[in-house]
Formats: C-alpha cells, structure tokens, sequence
C-alpha cells in the first residue's frame, strides 16, 4: 500500500504540452500586436496628443498651484523667524546669529543698527556695510513697517536668488532673515511653456509640437524656425474656432506629417491650441522596426521557453520532493499527510480506514540529555524501523518532530487495529544507542477509526491527540478513540471557560461559596465557618468540587481561581463582622502553588486591606500532603502569616506525612482531626481509638483541635468528653449558602 499520490508525479507530457500552447498562442500574440500596431498608429497619436493636451493644460495650472503654495510655505516659514527672532532682543554676535540660523531652519541672519549700517553676519561677513536709498534695506527703514516679506529677488552681494523679511526691535535695531531660493525658482522655471513643449517632444511619441495662441500665431514651437508663423489651412482654422479636435496629413518642410490640434483650457478658458505631429515616413521605419523586432523576439521566446522547460522539468522532482517529503527520514511530511488523509476521508468506497497517531512519550527529555543531533539520529532510526515492521500494510508519514502518522485501509475489525499497534509497539522493544548510552522510548499510539463523521483532517488529528492524552497514566500504549473521550474533552473545555470567567468576575455565581460551620459543642454556639468552593455551570449544571479543582490545576487556573475564592470569603467575613459578629474567624483552604508563589503574603495582605476585614477574623487551610515538597519554604510562609494575625490549620490531619512528634515545628495554630478517624467512633469501640491521643498531644503543643465529620451524637459526646470542643460535620449542619448561613449564626446568638 506504500504508493505516492498521482498528483506527486512529474510527467513530461505536463511541460511539453503547455509549452506547445504558449508558443502559438505568443507567435499569434506578436502577429496581432504587429498588425494591430500598424493599423492603430495613427490613433496612437491622436490620443497622445490629447493625453499631452490635458498634462499640459494641468502642467500650466499646476505652475501657479506650485508657485502660490511654495510662496506661501517660504512665507510662513519666515513670519514664524521673525516672531522668534523679534523676541530675542539680548546681546548678539556672529556666532548667535549661527545658532539663530539652525534653530529656525533658515539660510542667513543679518542685524543692523536702527540706520541700516550690518552689526553682524551669520555668513562670518564683515561689519560696516549700510544700505544706501533705494536698496530693499532703505526702504525697510523708511517705510516705518515692523515687520515685512519681500518677493524672491537677486542679493546684492552674492548674486544668489533670496527671499528675504524684516524684523524691526524694540530698541530700533532690526533683522534681515533669508530663505535661498535658487532651487524653488529653478523648479518653478520647469514649468515654463517653452520647456514644457520640449519635454513633450521627448517623452510622446511625436516628431514637433507647436503652442498657437487665439489669434493663430505659433507662439512656442519644438522648431525653431516656425515660431511666429501664422496658421493657414482653413479646415484647421475653422477647427480652432469652433474649439474642436482635428486631425490631417499635411506638408510638414516637404515632408508628409500627421498633425493633431488639441484646444488647450487652463480654469475652464481656453488659452490656445497644441498641434503635435508625427512624420510619415518615422512612422513607417518603425513598422518595419516591429515586425523584425517582433520576430526576433518570438524567436528568442521559444527558444528561452524551450531551455527553461528542460531546466524546470529536471527540478520538478527534486522540489516535489522538499515540498512533500521529510528531510531527515525521507518519510511524507505533514503536508502530503493533509492531502493524502483530505482525499481518503471522502471517499466512502473504502472500507474501514483509520489512522494511528504514533507519539514518543519521552522523547524531549532525550533531546535535552543528548542534544539534538542525536534526536535526528534517533528520529532515523525510528523511521527505519517503522518502515521494515511496517511495510506495505499501509502509508507512514512524519508529522511532527516527535510524532508520526501511520494510515490503514481495508482492515476487518479492531483486532486488526490491534496487531498493527504491536507491531508498531514491538518496534520500540530494542534501546536506541547512541553516545555509548542506550535510550529507551516509550511509544504512545492513539488510532482512530475514520468514520462519515469526519469532513477535514484537523478534526481527525484533534481526536487522536484527545486519546493520546488518555496514555497519560502508563496503563496502556495504545487506545481507541471513542465518543465519550470527545465528550469529556468538551466537557472540560467547558469548565475551563466558566471558571476563567468566574475568577476574572468576583460578582460571578458559577464558583460561589458555602459555608459549613464550626460550632463550640459545649455552647452550641456558631464560632466559625470554613468556606468550600461549589460550582453550578451554567451548560453542565452541578460540578463536583474535585472535578472542577482537578481541571482548574491541569489547566493552570488554581492561582488566580484560588484568590477569586480568598476575596469572595473575606467579603462575605466583612458582611458578617458589619452585622456585630466581630469575632467571628471563617476558614479558607489554600493550594501548594499558592503558597510557592513569591507575592502570596503581598496578595492576602491587599485581599484583606480592600475588603476591610481584621487578620484575626480569617484563617487559612493547609493539607499535610503539600508539605511533602518544599518543607521549609511553606512553613517559613506560614510563619508570616501567623505573624499578620492570620491563624493557620492544617486540614485532614493524620492522612498524610506528619507525625504527633513533628508537628510541633510547624507554624499553625490548629489541627483538624480527618473525619476517618471521626468515623471509627462508635459505642463500644473505645478502647483501639487514636482519636483522644491525637486531641491530648494536639494540647500538650498548645494547639486548637477541630474534628471535621462529626455525624451522630455518640461523636459528639466522645469529642467532648476528651476535650475536643469546637465541632464541624453534618451531625450540626450541612454546607450553607451565604443567606442561609447569616441566619443560622443569627439564631444561634439570639439563643
């Protein structure tokens, strides 16, 4: 079954074909461009020259738009140096002058006396020279103006074209500030109608232009030599009259020429009329020009198409084969994999196919120890093997680094499935060698069955990494997907969702709390609650605790989860404390990661300022099991949070690690016996129990005991009777909601 897809192969036919086709289809491209060349030319010219008729007329608009705008910005640019410049009434020097200049982005800076004579020179210029009566500087001076902007004209000094303005001080002195204008003026002069008709001469395609006035005298004209003649031809004359398009073939200096006279508007006027022209005889060499151009470029076409096709023909494979196939095994890449699977998945003739998603648990953990080289060489051999176990039972490609896709067809059942999984599995069997190191890899194999339900390979790819996540525990190395592993999947995915929105919502009620209480056994009275997280999907309904706390961890959403619950008890602790219940405590269970995290006692602190709650009305659970790790950094955290005010208890005591002897070097203040010792309480069964040492030790280390999972009476009086007086468990109450809660601690204190 190991074959390559049809749409993989490189046949010639492909390249010889199409080149066939594209070598008639440009000789008969050349042939109607020639021909179509010819036979439009003259219609080429005539829409050149209204084409230049309209630049032309935009040109002489464009010159004064031009002329006006850079006028304008020059203009602004020295109004703005005067205002700066008529503000700076200090010392002045040369070298201020210098500064000046660079400051306001201008070109030169003079400072006179109130009489005209220069006192100093941004260009380095003596002192000493005065301007004489009827010099623009006199005039200044006479005209009594404190501010002024002449036209662009020629230094006196320097020859250079200048614009310059005047800006009279307090104390009479003035400046004279100024713009070089030598490259606007010499933009300015591109606009010029000589030059203008000059540049139509070079850039259409048109032997001569003229520019007539209204009153039919050539005013400008690319010849010379005509400049002033006076048009005669009545039909052209008539034309210009009525303001029409006209185009003949007239006598140009003894030679034929195609003239077409274009009316010219500048702002909805007409101004004149542009005549441009073509000689025949240009005309006809550059047919003949063409056709010998246009044959030797066919020419030259085919026989470049004809080297290329080999060239590429001889490429097809060697780029197929980076395309589609995997550089390092030479196995079908990802690529070819979608393809391949997108074609089998619609076709519903064959019968039974599946696929099985190979994945190398520990591979990474390889990579790291033996660097990567060895991992390609590993991922080789890998494929080596899967290939001679596998062979032609059906087609194996690479899918990512350390996955690989093997696709089946046409088997009889899942037995089947099952033997292609040892096979796959056996491979494995032998270490992989390498470095003098022998490697074991453990496979993880998720098949799935491709059924009608399937319409894209992503879908396909998502079920079978769904199972593969169900490999996890080691049970088992392979499995067949099934619908209930989706359901749970979705299921979790839902969860996830709704506890992100909880927690990023304090107001939320799909994570709220319920408060079981701690009751004095003796009194009878509500001395706490502890606060236990519920949820309620709004899709799923109830969620069990451990369920959602479960997913919460693996999806990484305990640290901020954990905190939502920490603020949502200390507010309801608030609400308690504002009702007159000031000593009140309620209980919060906290995580390991909490716990480990740098701004833990940062994050309890500002809960507990913001929500306006003493640090003796919480307290905060801990499980024995999370100090299995990280001993003495959790027991250090828990030294600060006693040293806030917060009491510290360590829930479910005697399940785990800790002993009566080792307890007494953790920082908390209580202990809550686990309901499974509560539960070996009962009549008669005195004697073998634990519980009463537990209690007596606990006091002996001067710490509080709680007994969680108190049920019936005979625990109760147990409790009591060996000294153990602050209760919590069904025997009192169940878990709570808020409302419920506040009125049960009311009419236990009405009492």
């Amino acid at each position: 079954m190991k074959k390559r897809m049809k749409s993989k192969t490189v046949e010639l036919k492909y390249f010889v074909i199409p080149f066939l086709v594209i070598t008639m289809a440009f000789s008969y491209i050349v042939y109607s461009a020639m021909v179509s060349w010819i036979k439009d030319n003259y219609n080429y010219i005539k829409a050149d020259a209204l084409n230049v008729a309209r630049v032309y007329s935009q040109n002489l608009h464009k010159s004064e738009k031009a002329k006006t705008l850079l006028y304008t910005l020059m203009d602004d640019r020295l109004t703005f140096a005067g205002t700066v410049l008529g503000q700076k009434t200090g010392s002045l020097s040369n070298d201020i002058l210098v500064s000046y200049v660079k400051e306001l982005n201008v070109d030169v800076i003079y400072a006179f006396s109130p009489d005209g004579v220069l006192l100093f020179d941004s260009t380095g210029g003596a002192p000493g020279w005065q301007a004489e009566p009827g010099h623009p500087i006199h005039s200044f001076i006479t005209s009594g103006d404190a501010f002024s902007i002449e036209d662009i004209r020629m230094d006196s000094s320097s020859g250079a074209l200048y614009k310059y303005a005047y800006v009279k001080l307090p104390d009479g002195r003035f400046y004279q500030v100024g713009i070089l204008a030598e490259s606007i003026q010499g933009f300015l002069n591109d606009f010029e109608m000589e030059k203008l008709l000059g540049e139509i001469g070079e850039a259409y395609s048109v032997d001569f232009a003229h520019f007539i006035d209204n009153n039919n005298v050539i005013l400008e004209s690319t010849l010379k030599d005509r400049v002033g003649d006076s048009i005669s031809d009545k039909n052209v004359l008539q034309a210009m009259y009525l303001n029409q398009e006209y185009d003949v073939i007239s006598d140009m200096e003894g030679k034929n020429a195609y003239q077409v006279f274009v009316p010219v508007y500048v702002e909805g006027e007409k101004i004149g009329t542009l005549a441009v022209g073509q000689n025949t005889e240009t005309f006809l060499a550059a047919a003949f020009g063409v056709i010998g151009k246009g044959v030797w470029v066919l020419f030259s076409v085919i026989v470049v198409m004809g080297v290329l096709i080999v060239i590429t023909y001889n490429k097809s494979a060697s780029q197929l084969k980076l395309a589609y196939y995997d550089s390092l095994t030479d196995l079908p890449n990802d690529s070819y994999m979608k393809e391949y699977l997108s074609s089998k998945i619609g076709q519903r003739k064959i019968k039974n196919k599946a696929i099985f998603l190979i994945n190398m648990r520990n591979f990474r953990t390889i990579n790291i120890a033996l660097g990567f080289e060895v991992g390609d060489l590993i991922i080789k051999e890998i494929a080596d093997r899967l290939e001679k176990a596998l062979g032609k039972k059906g087609m194996l490609f690479r899918f990512t680094a350390d996955r690989f896709v093997f696709y089946v067809e046409n088997y009889q059942d899942a037995k089947d499935l099952e033997k292609v999984s040892k096979i796959i599995t056996s491979v494995f069997d032998r270490p992989f060698e390498y470095l003098k190191r022998n490697k074991q890899i453990r496979p993880e194999i998720g098949i799935v069955e491709i059924s009608d339900r399937y319409r894209n390979v992503d879908d396909l790819m998502k079920d079978a990494s769904i199972t593969i996540t169900y490999l996890a525990n080691g049970v088992t190395d392979h499995m067949i997907f099934n619908a209930e592993m989706r359901t749970k999947v979705e299921r979790e995915e839902v969860i996830e969702l709704e506890l992100i929105r909880s927690y990023k919502n304090i107001h939320d009620e799909i994570v709220h709390l319920e408060y079981q209480p701690k009751i004095n056994a003796r009194t009878n009275e509500i001395v706490g609650f502890e606060a236990l997280a519920r949820m309620n999907s709004k899709k799923l309904g109830f969620v069990s605790p451990s369920e959602f706390i479960d997913i919460a961890e693996k999806k990484q959403l305990i640290l901020p989860l954990g905190t939502a619950i920490l603020e949502k008890a200390c507010i309801f602790t608030r609400k308690l404390v504002s009702m007159g219940f000031k000593d009140i405590r309620v209980a919060v269970n906290v995580s390991g990661i909490q716990l480990l995290m740098d701004d833990f006692i940062d994050t309890v602190a500002d809960i507990v300022h913001r929500t306006g709650i003493e640090t003796r009305n919480l307290e905060l659970e801990i499980t024995e099991t999370i100090l299995l790790e990280n001993y003495a950094m959790i027991n250090n955290v828990l030294e600060k949070l006693r040293a806030m005010g917060i009491e510290v208890s360590m829930d479910d005591f005697g399940t785990g690690f800790s002993s009566l002897a080792s307890i007494g070097e953790l920082n908390i203040d209580i202990v809550k016996i686990d309901r499974h010792f509560i539960m070996k309480i009962v009549k008669g069964t005195e004697k073998n129990l634990l519980t009463n040492d537990i209690i007596s030790m606990a006091h002996k280390l001067g710490l509080q005991v709680i007994a969680e999972g108190v049920e019936t009476g005979i625990q109760r009086e147990y409790l009591l009777r060996h000294g153990c007086e602050v209760m919590q468990g069904y025997y009192f109450s169940r878990p709570l909601p808020e409302n419920s809660a506040i009125d049960m601690l009311r009419a236990t204190a009405a009492k």
